[in-house]
């Protein structure tokens, strides 16, 4: 009944607290905080690439995710492929199709969202090799968030979500992102200089 009641409650501007437990990862800043570790531990696995892509805070739309996920499942396209520098060339339509100026408007745009997509998680997976300390593993999550402008695109989820009456998804998004700020804040003060692989 926590739907309805909220529903009303809400339309007549009357205080409502429900309690209820969610699976964390099912939220997407922590879906993503764990995708982001799959992908780079797990040689940028197809499903692990999927699965952080679809995470909602990747930087790409759900139709940009549809056309680069097509891609990567059909070719699929893992670990170096998504650090070279030369574009892919794999017909988007399979083996054995014929390029033309469709398939190479296809290629160029597929080309552009893994480069926006592998960007910031080529950076994080540099700086977390190299991070030999707690605190520095906590500057290269800190650094995948400012390079995928976590704070203001989380800030305009909440007000898109305040905007549509839905004001507990909302806070919860708030509270998520004040929680892993937190967290890493107090991991890099309290162990900060402690040895970490």
């Amino acid at each position: 009944y926590r739907g309805t009641l909220e529903s009303v409650f809400r339309l007549y501007d009357v205080p409502l607290f429900t309690a209820g437990r969610s699976d964390m990862l099912s939220k997407p800043l922590p879906a993503l905080i764990s995708y982001a570790y799959a992908v780079i531990q797990g040689g940028w696995a197809v499903d692990d690439v999927i699965s952080y892509m679809r995470s909602g805070l990747s930087g790409l739309s759900e139709t940009d995710c549809d056309e680069l996920e097509n891609y990567i499942f059909k070719w699929q396209i893992r670990g170096s492929a998504w650090q070279r520098i030369k574009d892919w060339r794999q017909h988007p339509g399979g083996y054995g199709r014929d390029y033309d100026e469709k398939s190479e408007q296809q290629l160029k745009t597929i080309n552009e969202l893994r480069r926006k997509l592998a960007r910031p998680l080529n950076k994080f997976q540099k700086d977390s090799e190299a991070a030999e300390t707690a605190l520095q593993h906590c500057m290269a999550l800190s650094g995948l968030f400012q390079n995928l402008r976590l704070p203001e695109l989380l800030k305009e989820r909440a007000e898109k979500l305040v905007a549509l009456g839905r004001e507990k998804q909302a806070a919860e998004y708030r509270q998520l992102w004040d929680i892993v700020v937190s967290s890493l804040e107090q991991c890099a003060a309290i162990l900060s200089d402690s040895a970490m692989d």
